[in-house]
């Protein structure tokens, strides 16, 4: 386990969780702590004061998807950013604190990503809801980035 992976599991405890998903407005907060899952996040480097959080949430109300979030955050400060993907729906909440942040949602067909978003710039202190249809039992990838490095989960199910 390298420093990088140690930091971003580092504090994934039920208390960590509710944490962080209360200060992001992630609804993952309003699960059970049994509910939502601590997973770890592909890291794409991430400066030394930035940690990325990733969570699952496997039974959400839509038969067989899998929602779940990534956050990936400044552990001195509280600036974020943070993507949510409901299966329900098929929504996606964008949420940022401090910055900007850019967000990538998709999934794989035929060997190709299509993408919901690519890239998606998020101004500072903002919240952005998209909402996009996708047929069921698809996987999902999603994305966070900052400046400092990005976070990318991809065991989501449509």
């Amino acid at each position: 386990m390298n420093a990088k992976t140690r930091r971003s599991a580092k504090g994934l405890g039920i208390a960590a969780l509710a944490a962080a998903a209360m200060a992001t407005a992630i609804p993952l907060a309003t699960a059970t702590p049994a509910a939502a899952v601590p997973v770890g996040c592909n890291l794409v480097p991430v400066h030394d004061d930035w940690e990325g959080l990733c969570y699952r949430r496997p039974t959400d109300g839509d038969s067989g998807g899998v929602s779940g979030a990534v956050k990936i955050n400044n552990v001195r400060n509280p600036n974020f950013g943070s993507i949510e993907f409901r299966a329900k729906g098929e929504n996606f909440y964008l949420n940022t604190k401090g910055q900007s942040a850019a967000f990538t949602a998709w999934y794989i067909r035929d060997g190709r990503a299509h993408y919901f978003f690519d890239r998606l710039r998020v101004g500072a202190n903002s919240f952005k809801f998209v909402d996009k249809d996708l047929s069921e039992g698809r996987t999902v990838w999603i994305r966070a980035c900052v400046t400092q490095g990005c976070a990318t989960l991809k065991t989501l199910r449509s």
